[in-house]
């Protein structure tokens, strides 16, 4: 089996900013309606993520624990 490392901190880090610069003066309407919009967006890209391989990684990785 393949082990891939992410580096998450990281990760975590440009996608706070890069939604800094984005909703920086936006109005509290405007943050909520962004972030609305792209949990709808998540929520339709799950489905495709969610595959009987990943289901396994997570069941065998909650089982070692």
């Amino acid at each position: 089996m393949d082990t891939q490392t992410i580096d998450t901190i990281a990760l975590i880090r440009q996608i706070r900013d890069k939604h800094y610069q984005y909703l920086r003066g936006k109005t509290h309407a405007e943050r909520i309606a962004f972030y609305r919009e792209q949990a709808q967006k998540m929520q339709k890209q799950i489905v495709f993520l969610w595959t009987p391989e990943t289901i396994a990684q997570v069941q065998n990785s909650a089982v070692s624990r």
